[in-house]
This record gives structure tokens, C-alpha cells and sequence, in this order.
């Protein structure tokens, strides 16, 4: 977050006041990457590119969405196992409801109007797979 504030705090002191020079919004540092957001006009973003050796990249903000709704599916193939196992109330060919047929069914059941609560308790970060390359962050 240091980082990040600093350069926010640099950016600011371009301008006037909590605006930077050709900023259309104030700008906002980020607590776990450094990393601020700010609405710039296209000269601004060219110059901070150029002329400022902290700016790596510049990015458009977008929207992000989950899934949307999966009506036309019913069955979904080649999934992992767990999903496999949690659809062991639908019995396979022989009628048995082992639920291990290499398929997810859900049926109906799409999500639709479902309420999700999620608890992320954290990632290990020395963990194998990120290959050093995770950093511990709070926010």
C-alpha cells in the first residue's frame, strides 16, 4: 500500500488540489497492489507513459460479471469431481445415485434468484503453484 499511496500522493501534487493535472476524477490508491485509478483524458495517460518512470501500464476500467445464467444447459461434461459428486441425488444408467458419471446435472437448479455469502479465509501464499509469485496483501 506504500507504494501505492506514494505515487497517489505524487499524482496529487501535479495538480491542483486532490486532482492531478488532466484528471477528470480524483485519483484513489489501492491497499493491496500499487496500483491508483483515476478518469484521464488520453494526453494525460500519454504523458504519465512518457515522461513518469513509476507508470508501467495504463489500464481501461471495465465491468466484470459472474456467470451468467445458464438456462440452455442442463448437464455439464467433463467436470472435476467434486462437482461430479454433489450431483449424486440423480441416478446414473443402472439407476444407482453414486453420482460418479464423469457428468455435473443440475437440473433446473441454475442459480437463479439464489442469495451468495462468501468467506474467503485467505491463500497461502508460499504455496507450491504460485511459484514465489503470490505476495501477502490484507485489505
Amino acid at each position: 500500500r506504500w507504494a501505492a499511496e506514494a505515487f497517489a500522493s505524487r499524482l496529487l501534487s501535479q495538480g491542483a488540489s486532490s486532482r492531478i493535472e488532466g484528471a477528470e476524477e480524483t485519483v484513489e490508491a489501492f491497499s493491496i497492489v500499487a496500483a491508483v485509478a483515476a478518469h484521464l483524458r488520453n494526453e494525460t495517460i500519454e504523458k504519465l507513459l512518457e515522461e513518469d518512470e513509476d507508470v508501467v501500464r495504463v489500464e481501461a476500467d471495465c465491468r466484470v460479471r459472474a456467470f451468467g445464467s445458464v438456462q440452455h444447459m442442463r448437464r455439464a461434461l467433463s467436470v472435476p469431481w467434486n462437482l461430479d459428486r454433489i450431483d449424486s441425488c440423480f441416478p446414473d444408467c443402472y439407476g444407482h445415485t453414486s453420482g460418479f458419471d464423469g457428468l455435473y446435472n443440475y437440473g433446473m437448479a441454475d442459480g437463479s434468484g439464489a442469495t451468495v455469502y462468501v468467506l474467503d479465509t485467505g491463500v497461502r501464499v508460499s504455496h507450491d503453484e504460485f511459484g514465489g509469485r503470490a505476495q501477502p496483501g490484507f485489505s
